[in-house]
């Protein structure tokens, strides 16, 4: 009896493993495929946000060079300007000169036609200016003749002062006017400036909006496909649910996926430039670089998918533990193939969205992300943590 109800049980447990994990791995498929339909729908409209992101690139890269120009000239209109304002306060200065020397000559010449005029009617009143009065008080011919030429003498020097003066007067007036106009040139030439520099710095103002307006659109596009980033992971965690859970993880450490090539152009995490997580660390490499399977296991998934990993290739390795590979230029294996470790399981592409050849690496353990330079280093030495450790092994 006993060993019946044993029996019994073992069967149970057989019909189990048979039947209902292959129902879950069905649900699973049936689910993955209606994401892709969803997907596929979407795919047009990733594709427009690519080519839009582009052009939005090719704009601000426009813009910029037209940004530097514009900055380069507006910093020689700065100069012209500078060297024009320090011309027109030199002139300016002149010409405080020369108006003040004109202020002195005309005070000057006032002053002597005041005492000239007082002289005049002080003379008039007394009668000496006179020539009889210079004859009668002359005691003799040489004398009289004395005054007479002392008079036309005195007389002349006035007129020639005054005339010297005037004269000196007009010729400071005239540089005075000259230097007016000087001023008056280079004030039109600063004016007309200052115009372009408004202009100019008019201009800067609407490119800088232009290009904020365009990174503003740059950042909603980041939004969009972040959202895309998103769904490849859960289109990912659906492909893990494609594994074995029966299977027992019976490997070592993880292989490094890309023989040769060891530097990482985008680590797991949080990236700057769009502020998506990246599930992933990206290995540059040239196209047709060999990618090889990090750990034995079985190909539960090598196609393509919409949600930008492109060519995308997937290994269980048992206990739960899944590898991913993105972006591939074309396989070396096909879904439902066993593969051992070290084994060429495709080749690095740029399929998908993808801004080079690289690959897109990824490690999943029971539907969850692991930051795969914990696991794996190009050296293949002892990694930061060992995989066996995840998974309990």
């Amino acid at each position: 009896m006993k060993r019946a109800i044993t029996f019994a049980l073992s069967l149970f447990l057989l019909v189990s493993v048979l039947f209902i994990s292959p129902a879950k791995q069905s649900a699973a498929k049936s689910e993955i495929e209606q994401l892709q339909d969803q997907l596929k729908e979407l795919q047009q409209e990733q594709d427009r946000i690519e080519a839009e992101k582009d052009a939005i690139d090719d704009d601000i890269d426009n813009l910029l060079s037209k940004k530097n120009a514009m900055d380069e000239e507006l910093q020689v209109t700065n100069q012209q300007i500078s060297i024009y304002e320090d011309i027109v306060e030199n002139l300016e200065r002149q010409i405080a000169v020369k108006e003040a020397e004109i202020a002195e000559l005309q005070a000057e010449y006032d002053a002597y036609v005041d005492k000239f005029q007082a002289r005049a009617r002080e003379t008039y009143e007394r009668g000496e200016i006179s020539y009889l009065s210079m004859i009668v008080g002359a005691e003799d011919i040489g004398q009289m003749m004395a005054k007479i030429e002392m008079a036309k003498q005195v007389a002349q020097y006035e007129s020639t002062l005054l005339a010297k003066i005037e004269e000196n007067a007009a010729s400071v007036k005239e540089l005075r006017a000259q230097l007016d106009s000087q001023r008056a040139e280079q004030q039109a030439i600063l004016d007309s400036l200052e115009s372009v520099r408004q202009k100019q710095s008019s201009t800067m103002s609407e490119i800088q909006d232009a290009i904020d307006t365009l990174e503003a659109n740059q950042e909603s596009l980041a939004a969009q496909q972040k959202k895309y980033e998103q769904m490849e992971a859960e289109i990912d965690k659906k492909i893990s649910q494609l594994a074995n859970p029966s299977q027992p993880y019976t490997g070592d450490e993880l292989l490094w996926p890309v023989p040769g090539y060891s530097r990482i152009s985008s680590g797991y995490g949080y990236r700057e430039f769009d502020n998506a997580f990246h599930y992933a660390i990206d290995i540059p490499a040239a196209k047709g670089t060999p990618v090889i399977a990090v750990e034995s296991g079985t190909v539960i998934y090598a196609k393509w998918v919409t949600t930008g990993g492109g060519n995308k290739i997937v290994l269980d390795h048992g206990s739960g533990l899944v590898t991913n590979y993105n972006h591939l230029s074309s396989f070396a294996v096909s879904s439902g193939q066993s593969v051992t470790k070290g084994q060429v399981i495709g080749y690095v592409g740029s399929t998908g969205f993808s801004t080079g050849n690289h690959l897109d690496f990824r490690i999943i353990y029971n539907g969850d992300f692991y930051n795969p330079s914990d696991y794996v280093n190009p050296t293949n030495s002892k990694p930061k943590k060992s995989i066996k450790d995840l998974i309990g092994g």
